[in-house]
């Protein structure tokens, strides 16, 4: 009886064993990246219409997918993955599910997309946490009024309650300042701390570019948050409020 259940156990072991290496070369990503790169399949059409650049520096830039354009069957696969997980979250209603499907460079346009099915509450938190996620905000400029001014109540809470108080603190008339590349239009964030600003306008010096640190002051009545939880003292305002001192 011993031998048999040895024998039995031995066998168990063994098939486990078979069914775990066949997992393994199964979720090993080189292999299935190899095996994407083995098929001759043609990008999907849709991406292609997002397809950006020349030559070898190819990009795909779609809302649901932005990455280096290299193994179409891969773009294909994690396209169609996308798909469906937007699918999913749409039937769901879970809709910030859905915007943050979208591939990070695009919440913006994905909370665009979806803005009109959150709640008041629900708008003014994902904006702020989009915000926060999001490092270059420049290139939304063009839609940032028409989401920070929308007349959806508690637009407090853009800010954390630790934020709400710290902005409570502040004067009615805020000193603040932006370090940026020289003869840049100006954008949506500042900041309070001088420091700060000097070292964003330090970080663009490794472009081999000139920068410069702006400093002017706005009405705290302007401003649509005071961002601290990236240790950044951050003021978002519209630019066209700010009064410029120095430039």
């Amino acid at each position: 009886m011993a031998k048999k259940s040895t024998k039995a156990a031995i066998k168990k072991q063994l098939a486990e064993r078979k069914t775990a290496k066949k997992k393994t070369a199964k979720d090993d990503p080189f292999r299935q990246l190899k095996a994407f790169a083995s098929k001759n399949e043609p990008l999907d059409p849709e991406l292609k219409e997002y397809v950006v650049g020349s030559g070898r520096n190819l990009w795909i830039k779609h809302p649901l997918l932005n990455t280096p354009y290299n193994i179409p069957a891969l773009h294909n696969w994690q396209f169609a993955e996308k798909k469906k997980q937007l699918a999913e979250a749409v039937a769901k209603k879970d809709w910030e599910g859905a915007i943050f499907t979208y591939d990070r460079p695009f919440w913006f346009e994905g909370f665009s997309d979806f803005s009109d099915k959150l709640t008041d509450v629900d708008y003014w938190r994902i904006l702020g946490e989009i915000w926060c996620e999001i490092e270059f905000t420049n290139g939304y400029n063009d839609i940032f009024p028409e989401l920070f001014g929308s007349a959806r109540k508690g637009k407090e809470n853009l800010m954390t309650k630790d934020e709400q108080k710290a902005f409570a603190a502040l004067p009615e008339e805020i000193k603040v300042y932006r370090g940026q590349v020289c003869h840049k239009p100006l954008a949506w964030s500042w900041t309070t701390d001088k420091e700060k600003a000097k070292w964003f306008a330090e970080r663009f010096k490794e472009l081999k570019t000139k920068t410069e640190v702006l400093s002017g002051t706005v009405a705290k009545s302007k401003v649509e948050a005071y961002i601290t939880r990236r240790e950044e003292s951050e003021i978002v305002v519209n630019p066209k409020f700010v009064k410029l001192t120095t430039k």
